[in-house]
């Protein structure tokens, strides 16, 4: 066999990203919380950013990174340094003097008072406990980790016998086993349990009094109790559907999360939003929406006046002037940015109120159907821009705040026409909301089936399948047919 070289010629395009895109992608997806952080971030690191029209304290919080910051820099940036000593930070930064004003106090109260509460975790809560309790050294050190080991269920994070495997510190059996019956009978009742069953039982131990009855279901018909399945559980007993119906009612009150009203150990943020829908009265008596942006918290930021000037005069010195330029290209790309995501959120807002206003002004029952790739083909942007943007999100309306995903959904056929638009689709959410309210108001003897829910909708003139029913009802956590009776 000939073996040959050959030299081919192959013409092919490649997308390259480059830092400006990149940043760019990263400052779309950021919401309100994360810009305003990242904002200040590069006011601290970039000597050519400045901020115009905020407040006196955000720039002294800022000017004072800034000179650390510039100190960290000044072997990189000496000749610009030495232009820079007429004081120009002072012009830059203009603080007024003299006593604060009202209005500056007054908002920092209304800062420390709109401040979230501090919340106790069920951590927290449990060592709180500990601390009145005579144990020692040892018997301190398994409950310490024992508690550790606690879910914001209030369940037991593993099986005590793998968990006492893993104890940092080898443990007597007799001290292990007494800081476990501790941890159950610590407050609140249930905690520290390793399922459903035990949780129930200890909370029933807890409240004392005559609970055979009760102790009797959930030991051995706790399957059934939670499939609602009351007539097999009467005729495997032999007692009455009126005595198990009682018990089954005091069992409902126990807690299968013991831990569920404590604040979870690491929780989300709060929804703050990135845009406000407001509605508008006019003396005529019109009324309309306005979109407008939420960026009070955000400074307003530009290119440095006298770093920009400085620029043209220090050409000779390649090393400052690469620096500088560097910085200047830097904060014009960021400012760049930041209109490009004001812009594309604004749109996206806009389009989004235009369809939807009979969702603003009825509720969800008037919900469009809606697809990202509409938004995208109706302000003129790529898919992926609109699902970067609108990611993590928040929009303020009328009807609350709502992640802006809450817009988009799916439709199924409607027969209800319109004068204007014959038949119509409804959205999958206002579909939900349907058979929701079907269900709020069935007879609970007599739950309502899924074709049952089917038919009602498709004589209200949306056309939906059983399976379809059954999917949104799983989705909205609703129990099924049997679950939902109730015995009397």
């Amino acid at each position: 066999m000939q073996l040959q070289t050959n030299l081919n010629l192959k013409l092919q395009q490649t997308l390259k990203i480059t830092p400006r895109m990149l940043q760019s992608i990263e400052i779309l997806q950021l919401p309100i919380t994360k810009l305003e952080e990242y904002i200040n971030n590069e006011l601290v690191s970039n000597p050519a950013l400045e901020i115009t029209e905020n407040s006196t304290e955000i720039k002294q919080n800022l000017q004072e990174d800034k000179e650390k910051s510039l100190r960290k820099d000044e072997g990189d940036f000496s000749a610009v340094d030495e232009l820079s000593k007429d004081d120009m930070w002072d012009d830059a930064f203009d603080t007024p003097k003299g006593p604060k004003s009202s209005n500056e106090e007054y908002g920092k109260m209304e800062a420390i008072e709109n401040t979230a509460e501090i919340k106790e975790t069920l951590k927290d809560y449990l060592t709180e406990q500990m601390q009145f309790l005579d144990l020692s050294p040892e018997e301190k050190k398994t409950l310490e980790f024992l508690i550790e080991n606690i879910e914001d269920s209030g369940y037991i994070g593993t099986n005590y016998e793998e968990l006492k495997k893993i104890a940092p510190v080898k443990v007597d059996n007799d001290i292990w086993e007494a800081m476990v019956r501790t941890l159950k009978e610590m407050d609140p009742p249930g905690v520290g349990a390793q399922n459903l069953q035990e949780t129930l039982l200890l909370q029933l131990y807890f409240n004392g009094g005559d609970n055979r009855i009760e102790e009797m279901l959930i030991k051995e018909h706790l399957d059934d109790i939670l499939h609602n399945r009351i007539p097999q559980i009467a005729k495997a007993t032999k007692m009455s559907q009126a005595e198990i119906v009682a018990s089954v009612e005091a069992i409902a009150t126990l807690k299968p999360k013991p831990g569920i009203y404590f604040t979870p150990s690491e929780t989300n943020n709060q929804a703050i939003p990135d845009v406000i829908v407001s509605l508008i009265e006019g003396d005529d008596g019109t009324r309309h929406y306005v979109v407008s942006l939420r960026e009070e918290t955000l400074p307003n930021i530009r290119i440095n006046d006298y770093y920009a000037s400085v620029l043209p005069t220090i050409k000779e010195n390649k090393k400052d002037f690469n620096y500088l330029k560097e910085k200047i290209d830097s904060g014009q790309n960021l400012i760049s940015a930041l209109e490009q995501r004001r812009d594309t959120i604004k749109k996206i807002a806009t389009y989004i109120v235009q369809e939807q206003q009979e969702f603003l002004e009825h509720g969800i029952e008037k919900l469009r159907p809606m697809k990202m790739q509409d938004v995208a083909d109706a302000i003129g942007r790529h898919l992926a821009t609109v699902g970067r943007a609108i990611s993590g999100k928040y929009i303020q309306t009328p009807r609350g705040i709502l992640p802006f995903k809450f817009f988009f959904s799916a439709g199924l056929n409607s027969t209800a026409k319109s004068i204007s638009k014959g038949n119509t689709t409804e959205s999958n959410k206002a579909v939900m909301q349907k058979i929701k309210q079907l269900i709020d108001s069935e007879d609970k003897s007599r739950p309502l089936s899924d074709q049952e829910i089917a038919n009602i909708l498709k004589k209200q003139g949306t056309s939906i399948a059983r399976r379809t029913v059954s999917k949104y009802r799983e989705a909205m956590n609703i129990a099924s047919t049997r679950q939902r009776k109730v015995y009397k």
